[in-house]
């Protein structure tokens, strides 16, 4: 057990604190991630304001999304903790590895949807190379959400020629 240096702190508790108080790499992560998670909602709030589109179900439902990617990295924890406890798996894992990989995937998440919001800010800058891959992914997602929830390679093929094509206009 990892001894406890706060007397306030009762012992099971501080054995899910424990690794990230110990790792730097996991205080920086985390703190990436919560304030990515404040200026998505502050920057979308913002862009939805200039464009007249200000909502507040939107504003909650938000809100509810970025307090599920809170609890997700509440799960790691937990998991990095039975990890650390002696929970045996049939390979190697890293202390601190499930909080690390959520937090890579958040960070790469908020990083697009702050890309989207800055479009939304700045016109001009949508017409940067990286939203091309903006503008492809959206069209994947409008795929997948339909009623068809299979893609063919020739879908996929189609989705490529109308972005070259709209990438020569």
């Amino acid at each position: 057990m990892i001894p406890n240096n706060n007397p306030l702190v009762p012992d099971y508790i501080e054995v899910f604190y424990a690794p990230i108080r110990e790792s730097l790499q996991i205080q920086v992560l985390l703190l990436a991630v919560c304030l990515l998670i404040v200026f998505d909602v502050v920057f979308g709030m913002a862009a939805a304001a200039k464009n007249s589109e200000f909502d507040s179900a939107k504003v909650r439902q938000g809100l509810w999304h970025k307090t599920g990617e809170l609890v997700l990295i509440l799960l790691a924890m937990v998991i990095d903790t039975l990890i650390l406890a002696g929970i045996t798996v049939p390979f190697d894992i890293p202390d601190g590895s499930a909080v690390i990989g959520l937090c890579i995937g958040l960070i790469v998440m908020e990083g697009a949807s702050l890309l989207e919001i800055a479009a939304k800010l700045n016109e001009n800058l949508a017409k940067l190379p990286i939203f091309n891959i903006l503008k492809s992914t959206e069209k994947l997602k409008d795929i997948l959400k339909s009623d068809e929830y299979v893609v063919t390679l020739d879908e996929l093929k189609d989705l490529e020629a109308e972005d070259d094509g709209e990438d020569q206009q």
